[in-house]
């Protein structure tokens, strides 16, 4: 499991405000390090089961469980927003309370300026940087070409790596575009876009490391 160096600063962030956002591109690793590294009850907002203990009275469920929580993909769940201000305000000087997980995206922003502008920190997490990556003995020709992605940089064989790049392309493009409403035009769109991407390596990099960008739009 690679350390990330980014992990102190998070800690310090938690000593000083009674939530943290982490934000970061999907893949990047968001998820392991929270799970891994940091401290609370672990709750996943796009799985039914945890979501749904939510779903009903957010205050009541927030009162019957124990600090500190993390919530991953929390910009799925705004209603979450108002309640964690209040929360926050009744013990306004107990830090560390709460850890937010989220893709890049305006409405996640939005959110936390709208409810928690004073009471959160907020860090950004980017896929692996190389002193990171190399101390689980990846080159610096695999890391260049492969983006810095976790999954991406762990596939030893070129086959394993282009498959996954594939697929995380297509996905990332169906997902996004399904949101811009062009559904029937996506399906005409991938497969060529597919044939594309498979014969332009480089191409293929730089769309995959522009996800960043595909998140700000949204």
């Amino acid at each position: 499991m690679v350390r990330r160096e980014i992990l102190p600063y998070i800690r310090e962030l938690r000593r000083q405000f009674p939530a943290v956002l982490i934000l970061g591109p999907r893949q990047c690793g968001k998820t392991t390090l929270a799970k891994e590294f940091l401290t609370g009850e672990y709750f996943d907002l796009e799985k039914p089961s945890d979501r749904q203990v939510f779903e009903g009275d957010i205050e009541l469920a927030f009162r019957q469980l124990r600090e500190p929580l993390i919530f991953d993909e929390a910009q799925t769940l705004p209603e979450l927003f108002p309640v964690l201000r209040a929360l926050i305000d009744e013990k306004r000087k107990k830090n560390g309370r709460y850890i937010l997980l989220g893709s890049v995206n305006p409405a996640l922003v939005r959110s936390i300026s709208e409810s928690l502008a004073g009471r959160v920190g907020i860090i950004e997490l980017t896929p692996f940087l190389y002193r990171e990556a190399s101390k689980g003995r990846v080159s610096l020709e695999r890391f260049w070409l492969r983006g810095g992605y976790p999954d991406a940089v762990k596939q030893r064989k070129e086959t394993a790596w282009q498959r996954w790049m594939d697929n995380d392309v297509l996905t990332l493009v169906e997902r996004k575009s399904n949101r811009l409403f062009l559904i029937d035009v996506i399906h005409y769109l991938l497969p060529k876009l597919h044939l594309l991407l498979k014969h332009n390596k480089s191409l293929m990099i730089l769309f995959c490391g522009a996800e960043i960008f595909f998140q700000a739009l949204m």
